[in-house]
């Protein structure tokens, strides 16, 4: 599991997904969301994740920053490795762009990170990313 996927919803406001659901040009990126969807949510689980797919829609991910900024990458033709690699590009590139001092997360994101073991569980902070100790286990209201 890369680091850098944790980094996510610190160094972005959104997330786009585009593509076309049946052309060839688009198997790199449907293999991607398919392969990797669900650990990007697990570590940033209130991270929006939007995936939409058109007609005759270009292939690419949309990423948005602070202040407005939304940097494009085009992932027509590509494989689901270079989705990945396009994809830490635009995560690394949210830490050199200025954040919006008035943003702050208003709740922890906090996600079990191995929950083999309920009675010592091992937490996961995915806004700052550090091990976040509980001491009886997870919150009432865990989902």
């Amino acid at each position: 599991m890369a680091s850098w996927k944790g980094r996510i919803s610190m160094n972005m406001r959104e997330l786009r997904f585009l593509f076309t659901n049946e052309t060839a040009g688009s198997q790199g990126i449907r293999n991607f969301i398919n392969n990797n969807y669900s650990e990007l949510k697990l570590l940033n689980p209130r991270f929006p994740f939007l995936v939409r797919d058109g007609d005759n829609v270009e292939s690419s991910i949309l990423a948005s920053y602070d202040f407005g900024k939304e940097y494009r990458i085009v992932v027509e033709n590509r494989t689901e490795e270079d989705v990945e690699r396009a994809l830490k590009k635009l995560t690394l590139l949210g830490e050199e762009q200025e954040k919006d001092p008035g943003y702050t997360m208003t709740d922890l994101d906090v996600v079990q990170k191995y929950p083999d073991d309920p009675s010592n569980p091992v937490l996961y902070d995915s806004v700052g990313g550090r091990v976040v100790n509980v001491g009886h286990g997870p919150p009432e209201n865990w989902t």
